[in-house]
């Protein structure tokens, strides 16, 4: 996997995800870009190179939000290395799988996110509470959102030079 075009791609879909966060969702309902390359690079990727991209990749999204250094970080690589595992059951280049893969690993994620947020309210009990109906609800748009961005994406598969 060649990591400038990676990273240069990571950058890029950070910034637009948190610069544009109101333009891009409904309020607190936003579209995970980040989230969607993760699952892009774990459909196409060997298991190291896409659990470290979905590292990587965590640890920007961690540095750039405001909750603690890790938390996406360590998500984004599990779910990188079970989107490695379930792309020998799926057909990578079906719009179904499009919708299912970020579907179905968003909401590992979202009971991840939820969890967290759960034990760390048990010590710090003015947090803010995490809901499961804005995780839904920007899950749903993130998994409409997939179509047209793995797509494209699927368009630059030779740029990262993945390994078959």
């Amino acid at each position: 996997m060649r990591w400038f075009p990676f990273l240069l791609l990571a950058y890029v879909l950070v910034a637009v995800q948190f610069a544009l966060r109101g333009a891009l969702g409904w309020g607190a309902w936003t579209p995970n870009l980040v989230f969607l390359l993760v699952v892009f690079v774990g459909m196409h990727a060997l298991v190291e190179p896409a659990m470290i991209a979905g590292l990587l990749l965590g640890l920007m999204h961690d540095v750039i939000a405001s909750h603690g250094i890790g938390t996406y970080a360590l998500a984004y690589a599990l779910i990188a290395g079970i989107a490695v595992q379930l792309r020998g059951i799926m057909y990578s280049d079906h719009i179904v799988t499009h919708v299912m893969m970020p579907l179905a690993l968003g909401f590992l994620l979202l009971v991840y996110l939820l969890l967290r947020q759960w034990v760390r309210n048990l010590y710090y009990p003015f947090d803010q509470p995490a809901t499961f109906g804005t995780g839904m609800a920007s899950l749903v748009i993130t998994s409409v959102l997939a179509v047209p961005v793995i797509n494209v994406l699927r368009h630059f598969r030779r740029t990262f030079a993945f390994e078959k």
